[in-house]
């Protein structure tokens, strides 16, 4: 689910031609979405035809921030078999729904990275902001 330069560069065009609030909801789609492929264990591929839906139309939810149908949001949870309550409303999500995709998809990956690594991860961003790890952690304005 990498995206490419090209991708990249589309999506935030995308985001700029649009006004906050819907560029916000947009990408909150798109980072449901990626939430509940994680959650699930499913490439987005294998969601698209869980769900009913082209490999297009969700490559476009994700990476170019579409706004979905009704009906597409519908089909979506059916594909992972929940409400359409349950998708707007999830407590887990609804906790980092504020950041951007790249944001989340690190928050992601360092979800499933093992602890030594994580450790090497905290210690190489604390260098590059020149601080301490412990500054990082102990932080007052989180």
């Amino acid at each position: 689910m990498k995206e490419t330069k090209k991708e990249k560069i589309i999506r935030e065009k995308n985001q700029e031609e649009t006004s906050d609030g819907i560029a916000g909801l947009s990408e909150w789609i798109s980072g449901r979405i990626l939430y509940l492929c994680n959650e699930y264990s499913l490439t987005y591929r294998d969601f698209a035809q869980k769900a009913g839906l082209s490999k297009d139309t969700v490559h476009n939810l994700i990476y170019r921030n579409s706004y979905p149908t009704v009906s597409t949001i519908a089909k979506i949870c059916n594909g992972f078999g929940i409400s359409i309550s349950d998708f707007f409303s999830d407590a887990p999500f609804s906790e980092i729904q504020s950041l951007t995709n790249e944001e989340y998809c690190i928050v992601l990956e360092y979800r499933q990275t093992d602890a030594p690594k994580k450790d090497r991860l905290l210690t190489y961003w604390a260098g590059l902001n020149k601080k301490l790890p412990e500054d990082i952690l102990n932080r007052d304005d989180i």
